[in-house]
């Protein structure tokens, strides 16, 4: 197929989707429960680190996980965390909600996701990004917690193009790389529109948009140029894709963070070690309920 046949084509899939979002006709996924409810309790200014404990301690997974990240090497103390309250005021509330998030994004979405082969991949990519842009986000001073929330999502648009592309049997493009083409192309998109419609910041919002593209961001360049580049470091490495040979030292994003090469290079063993650790956490070969 022509190149040119082919974006006509992607613009007008891409166009019957925004027209069935106009309309409501594609439901995104709600923020997972316990996330939405940490969120609530965060806004409110008479809560305490006891609601925290309560909503928490209502989902026996969630709670373990929490438990099992407090004494993982993440975060070391001279002595164990025994107790979820202990968990909580240890990690404190950002921390809490990062891993609050990926333990529902975890289950209820990926877990629950047909396309399993796509959904594991997604959620190895997506893990290992949000560690990638913690790490980068403190080596550069920025917020290292909103980093690792925006890493964790930047890539959820992909499912559901994924799902809504599927499923509404489009029979796009001849080949599966003229369909992953399209995912590449406006998964980002789509991602913003889902962290809006939960209600997010519109950082975080604008990060996952402009994340293959740091340069056209204005609210939040620096935080889409640490999700960028923590996105690359993923393709090189291989982390829920296959390994790519591309350009990191010279990226725009390194430039924007001025990241050296000797800064990269420090960062990376430390990421990777991290990556490491949570994914003993949530483990890739299978989802837990």
């Amino acid at each position: 197929m022509h190149p040119d046949s082919i974006l006509q084509k992607q613009k007008r899939l891409w166009s019957e989707i925004e027209n069935r979002l106009k309309h409501g006709k594609i439901e995104f996924p709600l923020m997972p429960f316990v996330a939405l409810r940490l969120m609530e309790i965060a806004q409110d200014p008479d809560s305490s680190a006891q609601d925290l404990q309560k909503v928490i301690i209502a989902d026996q997974v969630i709670a373990s996980r929490v438990l099992r990240i407090a004494n993982s090497p993440l975060f070391p103390c001279r002595e164990p965390v025994v107790s979820l309250q202990h968990a909580i005021i240890r990690l404190g509330y950002r921390n809490i909600f990062n891993m609050v998030l990926a333990s529902s994004l975890y289950t209820n979405i990926v877990g629950a996701n047909s396309y399993s082969n796509k959904s594991h991949q997604l959620w190895e990519h997506s893990l290992g990004c949000a560690m990638m842009c913690r790490v980068i986000a403190a080596t550069v001073n920025e917020d290292a917690e909103e980093a690792f929330t925006i890493g964790l999502l930047h890539d959820f648009g992909k499912l559901l193009l994924y799902q809504e592309t599927i499923i509404q049997s489009y029979n796009f493009g001849e080949t599966p790389e003229e369909f992953e083409d399209f995912v590449k192309a406006y998964h980002s998109v789509l991602g913003g529109i889902l962290t809006q419609s939960w209600n997010l910041p519109s950082r975080v919002s604008e990060a996952i948009r402009f994340h293959h593209d740091p340069e056209k961001a204005v609210e939040a360049k620096r935080m889409t140029a640490i999700v960028c580049f923590g996105n690359l470091l993923c393709h090189y490495h291989g982390i829920g894709v296959e390994p790519e040979n591309i350009e990191i030292h010279g990226s725009a994003s390194a430039k924007i963070l001025g990241m050296q090469s000797f800064k990269v290079d420090a960062l990376l063993e430390v990421a990777l070690e991290a990556f490491k650790i949570t994914s003993e956490i949530f483990p890739m070969n299978k989802v837990q309920n």
